[in-house]
């Protein structure tokens, strides 16, 4: 009897184990898939750069909620009940926590692949908010490497 239960203790710890590294897994991915999205973002101009200026200078905000985030351009291809669920979410107040939300909803729900060819999809819209040598806008890297990439996590669940 005590065997048995060190061997279902043993197989408890493993399980536990195997569910910490893929949490960590998941984290990693998510900041990985942060960090594309943000690279090359334009910053804000006229009204809305000098409010954050403002903002800024009053203490009222950190240097982080004036950089751009990528939750700007994100939101662009959202439909109105998409953007109403993120922007309800009562532990979330910033457009940094909200893109966040959004790339983990995305992940759990297996809609990111289908998010990435929206977001893509629109060289005209992808250059007003992103650099000349942003990841999103070298055709090669994005167009190529990063669907592919999503279609392998379509097979894992998070």
């Amino acid at each position: 009897m005590p065997l048995l239960r060190m061997e279902s203790s043993a197989a408890a710890l493993t399980a536990r184990r195997r569910r910490g590294s893929a949490i960590v897994m998941v984290i990693c991915l998510c900041a990985q898939f942060e960090a594309v999205l943000q690279h090359g973002l334009k910053r804000s101009r006229g009204l809305a750069l000098t409010a954050a200026a403002i903002k800024q200078a009053a203490g009222f905000s950190s240097k982080t909620e004036t950089e751009p985030v990528f939750w700007v351009y994100v939101k662009e291809i959202l439909n109105k009940h998409e953007l109403q669920r993120f922007y309800a979410l009562k532990n979330i107040s910033t457009d940094i926590g909200r893109g966040r939300a959004w790339l983990r909803c995305a992940l759990n729900e297996h809609s990111l692949e289908r998010y990435v060819h929206m977001l893509l999809a629109d060289p005209n819209r992808l250059s007003f908010f992103y650099e000349d040598w942003s990841f999103v806008l070298d055709e090669e890297r994005s167009s190529i490497s990063l669907p592919w990439q999503l279609v392998s996590l379509g097979y894992s669940d998070y």
